[in-house]
């Protein structure tokens, strides 16, 4: 097994004389592809039996059990939730196939020639991992974005036919600003990712959440700014490297607008009250 620092995990599967098993779950999505023997899949008491050629996902959050037959050949890919969201490809399919990998996905008797792509790309996910040469992670995320679509693809997608729900598009977005808050990522290239027009991410975010989208992106900035300065030792200029903001007198600024006073000084009124109540705490805590 090699994992690499962006915490992806590659395996070779070899089971020889025994079953071999392996449990589906956590903050993980795994990828089985299966090119020798067969498998069985059992997820929310289904259980599948599948021969190979297969393919087979399961997203993050689901708990499965895949067992793995004697003489079966294959590779495995373990991938962390906010690797997975990195590597979602951007364009008019990103909310399809966002939409496709929330659930298991099983697809036997695969085509020999989605199989040969796929060990490809899984090789060169795992030579990444294994020589941490420059650039690493982006080979990663576009080897992991390639795979991505092909298992879309192999899915049978419906692209026409499938509409993002409005609470849909505000989950994704959501999400989205924890991955590329720190990028700033413009509304327009969030709306872009998720396969949508910027009045329409604009229109689901009112609704459901009586907020802008570039309101709800400059909120959590705040709030993270805030959380830093009442919880790190960093200065101000090193919080503000570390959100993103290549200025810290822009950075400044930016704060002041928000909570009209500066940085530095929210730090300081708010630190005696924090250290109330941390005493407070103690002291209730003591027996």
């Amino acid at each position: 097994m090699k994992t690499g620092r962006l915490n992806i995990e590659t395996e070779a599967i070899r089971s020889a004389f025994t079953t071999t098993e392996y449990t589906l779950r956590g903050k993980r999505s795994y990828l089985a592809i299966l090119y020798a023997g067969a498998c069985q899949l059992v997820d929310d008491d289904i259980v599948r039996k599948i021969e190979a050629p297969a393919l087979i996902w399961t997203p993050v959050g689901t708990k499965a059990r895949l067992s793995i037959a004697p003489a079966s050949r294959g590779i495995l890919l373990r991938v962390p939730e906010t690797i997975l969201g990195l590597s979602v490809p951007e364009g008019s399919i990103t909310g399809h196939v966002r939409q496709a990998i929330h659930h298991v996905i099983v697809l036997p008797s695969i085509d020999a020639a989605l199989i040969k792509r796929m060990r490809a790309l899984f090789e060169e996910i795992e030579a990444e991992l294994g020589q941490n040469d420059p650039a690493a992670q982006v080979v990663v995320h576009h080897c992991l974005s390639l795979m991505l679509i092909h298992l879309w693809r192999a899915s049978n997608p419906t692209a026409h036919g499938t509409v993002l729900l409005p609470r849909q598009i505000v989950h994704e977005f959501l999400g989205l600003v924890e991955l590329h808050m720190q990028s700033h990522w413009t509304v327009e290239r969030y709306a872009r990712h998720l396969g949508i027009s910027k009045d329409r991410l604009n229109t689901a975010m009112r609704r459901s959440a009586s907020i802008s989208p570039n309101q709800y992106i400059q909120k959590r900035l705040i709030d993270e700014i805030k959380t830093l300065l009442l919880n790190s030792d960093l200065n101000v200029a090193e919080i503000a490297f570390k959100l993103g903001f290549s200025d810290a007198a822009y950075f400044s600024r930016f704060f002041q607008r928000h909570e009209n006073l500066p940085p530095g000084r929210f730090r300081t009124q708010n630190a005696g009250h924090l250290e109330r109540e941390k005493r407070a705490r103690a002291f209730a805590a003591w027996p």
